[in-house]
């Protein structure tokens, strides 16, 4: 296993490695809650979602609680994201170096 990325937020700890893998572990349990494919995580600890790219220029949004997914966006090409302080707002910088600020939706809209 070789890990690109950790965070952690509350009860959940968020795993990127190079095989395009995004493991979701409960740290109070030590148990895989939920497993994805896909890279470049982005957790906000302020909104309780996350951000991964599943195929390229791809990014998907999910609530970490639930892991539901809450929206899928398209870019052209590879993207990096980052969540603001507040969670409210989403930042994305493609690899063509187009930026895009996007508001993120309530995480009372989660759909299966």
């Amino acid at each position: 296993l070789r890990i690109d990325d950790v965070d952690a937020s509350d009860d959940y700890l968020l795993l990127s490695d190079r095989a395009n893998r995004v493991l979701l572990y409960s740290l109070r349990t030590g148990d895989v809650l939920e497993r994805y494919f896909g890279d470049r995580v982005s957790l906000s600890r302020a909104s309780g979602l996350f951000s991964m790219q599943t195929e390229e220029g791809k990014l998907v949004l999910f609530d970490l609680a639930s892991r539901r997914r809450i929206q899928e966006y398209s870019f052209p090409g590879r993207i990096r994201s980052t969540f603001s302080k507040d969670g409210k707002r989403l930042f994305v910088l493609t690899a063509q170096q187009q930026a895009y600020l996007l508001e993120v939706p309530p995480r009372t809209t989660a759909t299966k």
